[in-house]
């Protein structure tokens, strides 16, 4: 197609992460343009991002100090670790200093039995990337009226009927950023949310606002 048609652009929305090759990500910067909100899972989805993402997950559980429905009824936020004057280390031992416990031991067996496998398969780990130039607009200021509690509830039903109308909008501020930034999952409350639709169209329309350009005005 591109043969075909030289002078064809292409504008992509919270592609996924496993599109391209580094070399074929490289070569569509010079006709395809990825926006990327945030911390939108989507782009960053790929077979490396994945498995990361589950040693870590396990990792951290091997390294929790504290009954796990304590974690859970507390619902850790960054402003209530600040109040902590140990911080994570209340809750956390360091990734040096696990303890030997059931669950270390099976988590030991089950990443070692991972590589065996995967070496008797001759896995070979090939990087993906999203397509193209990349902008990704960074959440800069977060607008929340509500939260906790009723008050999400409340928010969120008056927000559905009103289709967002009188919604506070987030501010974002664009940037150009490189495919490799985008090689793990970044575990946010926004990272599903980040990619819907309405969600884009309101972040590209807020950061158009901005720079003066009326988004319904034909290039």
């Amino acid at each position: 197609m591109r043969r075909d048609f030289p002078h064809l652009r292409c504008l992509c929305f919270g592609s996924p992460g496993f599109l391209f090759s580094r070399n074929i990500a490289k070569h569509s910067e010079e006709f395809v343009t990825s926006f990327i909100i945030n911390s939108d899972l989507v782009p960053r989805i790929s077979m490396n991002s994945m498995k990361l993402l589950r040693d870590e997950v396990l990792t951290l559980i091997a390294r929790i100090k504290v009954p796990k429905r304590e974690v859970v009824r507390l619902r850790l936020t960054e402003s209530r670790l600040k109040d902590l004057p140990e911080g994570l280390g209340a809750f956390l031992f360091d990734e040096d200093e696990i303890p030997e416990s059931d669950f270390s031991r099976h988590l030991a067996k089950f990443k070692d039995h991972l590589r065996q496998r995967e070496e008797e398969r001759g896995y070979r780990s090939i990087p993906m990337f999203p397509p193209g130039r990349i902008i990704h607009l960074h959440k800069t200021n977060v607008v929340n009226d509500y939260t906790t509690g009723q008050g999400v509830i409340t928010r969120n039903i008056f927000n559905m009927i009103t289709r967002n109308r009188f919604a506070p909008r987030d501010v974002f501020t664009p940037t150009h950023a490189s495919a490799e930034d985008f090689n793990e999952i970044i575990v946010t409350k926004t990272l599903v949310s980040d990619h819907m639709i309405e969600y884009v169209r309101d972040a590209l329309g807020g950061v158009a606002a901005e720079f003066g350009i009326d988004p319904s005005t034909p290039p």
